[in-house]
């Protein structure tokens, strides 16, 4: 295999994890989930049964002996796996998992790539690069379309913040607290996603696990304002992203824009959910008309980079 060769895992827009193996002349792979821990997909970026599950399928195809990789998972789990990005794409280069193994007594039997299914191949019996390569070009649109979507819902997002912290926008009651009803639906999408019980997921993401146990139970109803800014930190949304525009703006006297995450993340799809994630077309309340200059037009100082 050539030098190039990589682990990779990707999450598609609906949430769905999956690793691969790109082999040094650039064709890709799947890896099969070796389920042994956990009930959803494999993840990794932390500790726990998604990730236990990805090393172990790494490992299966690495070494091409299922004994070895069930002895040495946890380890590989603990030190690499939970060290990526959370369930974010990543590229594990081949040659740092076989010095994994050798550090830790295990020596790579020559090509176990093998142990994959072969290519895909043509009528006419060539790899089926061509057809591989447009396929992978067309999801990598539609990824960057996706991403292009989710990175205009958060500039609006913080543009009507900005608004109504300059008075553009009619300022709403202020709030103490908000509903605990799409933090509970988060919480329990993870779980599903990762296999992980709550209190595991909410470690993992820097949420207070007690607290977040009494969200998914229901004995939680309502988020404070401390808690409403530790979840959007650890699930790297905005309060527009959780509880819509207006909802949002009574908090902002409190949260506003200039504490939220830099990079925002899209929050899992949620069944029968009805929240603000997607972009908001006619849903979204439009800026109030800002009245005549009267004066000389004051140079803008708001610091907006709106540029994508």
């Amino acid at each position: 295999m050539g030098t190039d060769a990589a682990f990779m895992g990707e999450v598609d827009p609906a949430g769905g994890a999956r690793l691969w193996l790109l082999d040094g002349a650039g064709v890709r792979q799947p890896v099969d989930h070796v389920a042994r821990h956990s009930r959803g997909s494999v993840a990794w970026g932390y500790q726990g049964a998604g990730p236990a599950d990805a090393a172990l399928s790494i490992l299966t195809v690495a070494t091409g002996d299922p004994l070895a990789a069930e002895r040495l998972h946890q380890d590989f789990m603990r030190e690499v796996v939970a060290k990526l990005p959370v369930n974010e794409r990543f590229a594990l280069p081949r040659a740092e998992v076989d010095r994994w193994l050798g550090r830790h007594g295990f020596q790579p039997a020559p090509g176990p790539e093998r142990a994959l299914p072969p290519p895909a191949s043509t009528d006419a019996g060539g790899p089926a690069e061509g057809i591989d390569g447009q396929a992978a070009a067309v999801a990598a649109r539609s990824r960057a379309l996706d991403e292009r979507e989710r990175r205009l819902v958060v500039r609006e997002a913080r543009v009507d913040a900005m608004a109504l912290t300059i008075g553009l926008v009619p300022a709403v009651d202020a709030a103490t607290s908000l509903s605990a009803e799409p933090v509970r639906a988060q919480f329990e999408a993870l779980a599903v996603d990762s296999g992980d019980v709550v209190e595991d997921v909410a470690r993992a993401i820097g949420i207070d696990p007690t607290w977040a146990a009494g969200v998914a139970a229901g004995t939680v109803t309502s988020v404070d304002l401390s808690h409403v800014r530790q979840v959007c930190e650890g699930l790297g949304c905005t309060p527009y992203d959780l509880w819509g525009p207006t909802r949002a703006r009574s908090v902002a006297h409190a949260y506003g824009p200039d504490a939220w995450p830099a990079d925002a993340e899209g929050l899992l799809s949620v069944d029968g959910d009805s929240s603000p994630s997607a972009p908001p077309s006619a849903d979204w309340p439009a800026l109030a008309p800002v009245p005549a200059p009267t004066g000389p037009a004051p140079t803008p100082e708001l610091g907006l980079e709106l540029a994508l």
